[in-house]
């Protein structure tokens, strides 16, 4: 019997739009992995924002979070974290970018895998902050609290200082920028290292497990999703804008709430 591996988005693409989970997909997941597969959330979100989703699929398989920063594998209580596997960026090299632009800065979260270090987070105006008793929780005290490699970073850029935080950031060759756009009148960018995707998270995950690379789906709905659309079955749900659908290989026949993702999964396997 073959085996297969899927990385799935979760807002927009596995979620309904009420951000729930239909029991036909549960069922459908939980069957999928029973049969030897491997289905694998990825999601931008941190782990503990994912967490309430993943234990709502019932299945023990490894998590990718925060746009790959970490993968996270979980004992079988779905609470307790196993072992993290990080793709960060060095400390040092952080903190030479923050120190260089953080009198741009309107505010900042950034993350490690179980800590926040933030200012201003509720003028970050796409994030929502998801509190546990896992993660520690640092207010504009970075440069004392930030004592590890950080896996992700969210800059609120005066729009003034849009082009001068460009230039600045093109010396950290490590590192890689989402550029969301303009957001109530700032810049919202979001940095990790070029070692982190959702993408290259499921090639670890890919290689681990020993799955063709025939036999990979990635299912998405945003720019953060890039990479899971280009794997050989990459494919954007038919509910994302038009550009992003154009970026993957395939399209879902049906939407994100109407069980597109596992519509999909059962289209391409029962012609295989």
């Amino acid at each position: 019997m073959q085996k297969f591996l899927v990385g799935v988005d979760l807002d927009e693409t596995l979620l309904k739009s009420d951000k729930t989970i239909s029991d036909e997909t549960v069922n459908y997941v939980q069957n999928f992995v029973k049969n030897g597969s491997y289905f694998v959330i990825a999601s931008g979100r941190p782990f503990q924002g994912a967490r309430v989703f993943y234990k709502r699929l019932g299945v023990h398989m490894p998590m990718i979070a925060t746009n790959g920063g970490a993968i996270y594998e979980f004992e079988d209580d779905f609470e307790t974290i196993k072992s993290i596997t990080r793709f960060d960026m060095d400390l040092k090299e952080f903190m030479s970018l923050f120190n260089e632009t953080k009198h741009m800065l309107r505010s900042y979260q950034v993350r490690t895998p179980l800590s926040y270090h933030y200012y201003k987070y509720d003028l970050i105006p796409f994030y929502i902050l998801h509190e546990d008793t896992m993660v520690s929780m640092h207010e504009n005290d970075i440069e004392t609290s930030l004592t590890e490699n950080p896996i992700d970073a969210d800059f609120c850029v005066f729009e003034e200082f849009g082009d001068e935080f460009l230039k600045i950031f093109k010396k950290y060759s490590n590192f890689k920028l989402i550029n969301w756009g303009i957001v109530d009148g700032y810049y919202a960018f979001e940095a990790s290292s070029k070692k982190a995707s959702k993408g290259l998270a499921l090639e670890y995950l890919r290689e681990k497990f020993n799955i063709p690379k025939e036999n990979v789906f990635g299912f998405g709905d945003q720019l953060n999703d890039y990479d899971l659309l280009t794997v050989p079955y990459g494919t954007a749900m038919c509910n994302a804008k038009e550009d992003i659908q154009k970026l993957a290989h395939y399209v879902t026949r049906k939407d994100n709430n109407h069980d597109g993702v596992i519509d999909f999964i059962e289209y391409i396997i029962s012609k295989k």
